[in-house]
């Protein structure tokens, strides 16, 4: 397993993360056995960190995954998130308190190494500002770590894109969560990939610039990239993109262009495409699977061992018609 540094946090991390969010299901449906046989593949095959949130399964998640760390007897980094509406700033010092002293006591820790805001940026109803977000909240995230809650603090990269250009820029957060895959690598590469999907403008990029370490996030785009169109019986139903603009039977269906070229890619399933493309850009400081059981485990760590793609693969994708 390869391990990168997540930014100015310190931390080395792992290159591929565990996430225990509703898509996968793991640790929201899934049962103890399968969650335990899952966990310790993972930390048997290098994986050092586990990403979850105190929305996943309104707490589920947080609290299967503390009890199966017990249960292991192991000491994975930990990272979760939090949210705060904009109704809620006012407040904000108090209630962000409050919410990670939730999850810590679900999660049974006395910290976490990386607390996330899980709240959009951007100016709609549901959103909060970028001012809010560098002026407000992350100095009362700060106190977090000051106080020993936290190891470090980041936020979700989801939202305006002005908005979290602005917040990137400011370099006021240790990480943050990316979203990145082979279908809208505009993180990377600015510019909508089909004229409808949200440009993210070089976000990743700008985040890089300032130390700040970037977990990446929809790699297998909720499952478009999958490469099996049938759910795993623990996986969340589809549900809507996270970039705006984008519509999951439209990212089946340009998934699809890639399925004929998998040997010309060297890979062995789209699923592996999507998974060492991520790997490929050395900005991400993670890659986060959303795994439904061991099996899909054991498979991303495969996917680890053989590493980036080829040069002349990456940028063959790169030149690749929406």
């Amino acid at each position: 397993m390869e391990y990168r540094l997540l930014g100015r946090s310190g931390l080395s991390i792992s290159a591929i993360g565990f996430g225990c969010g509703s898509t996968g299901g793991l640790f929201v449906r899934g049962t103890r056995e399968e969650q335990r046989a899952a966990l310790g593949s993972a930390i048997d095959g290098g994986i050092n960190y586990v990403d979850t949130a105190a929305q996943y399964g309104e707490g589920v998640s947080e609290q299967n995954l503390g009890r199966t760390i017990r249960e292991l007897g192991i000491s994975p980094l930990v990272g979760t998130k939090i949210r705060i509406q904009p109704a809620e700033v006012s407040d904000a010092k108090k209630i962000l308190r409050q919410r990670i002293e939730e999850s810590l006591t679900r999660l049974g820790m006395n910290r976490v190494d990386v607390c996330t805001l899980h709240t959009r940026v951007g100016t709609g109803s549901d959103e909060l500002r970028a001012d809010v977000v560098m002026h407000v909240i992350a100095p009362a995230m700060r106190e977090l770590v000051n106080d020993g809650l936290a190891g470090a603090i980041g936020f979700t990269g989801l939202g305006q894109t002005e908005e979290l250009l602005e917040v990137a820029a400011s370099g006021f957060f240790d990480s943050f969560q990316c979203y990145y895959n082979l279908l809208n690598q505009s993180a990377h590469i600015p510019g909508s990939p089909d004229g409808k999907s949200q440009d993210f403008h070089g976000l990743l990029d700008l985040a890089s610039s300032k130390d700040t370490g970037a977990i990446g996030i929809r790699i297998l785009a909720g499952g478009a990239l999958a490469g099996d169109q049938a759910r795993h019986q623990t996986a969340g139903p589809i549900g809507q993109p996270m970039a705006k603009g984008e519509e999951y039977t439209d990212d089946v269906t340009r998934a699809n262009r890639f399925r004929k070229n998998l040997t010309h890619f060297e890979v062995s399933s789209l699923s592996e495409l999507a998974y060492r493309f991520a790997l490929s850009n050395k900005n991400l400081s993670c890659v986060l699977g959303g795994f439904s059981d061991s099996a899909q485990v054991r498979q991303a760590l495969d996917f680890a061992r053989k590493g980036s793609l080829s040069v002349r693969t990456l940028a063959e994708l790169e030149e690749l018609e929406p």
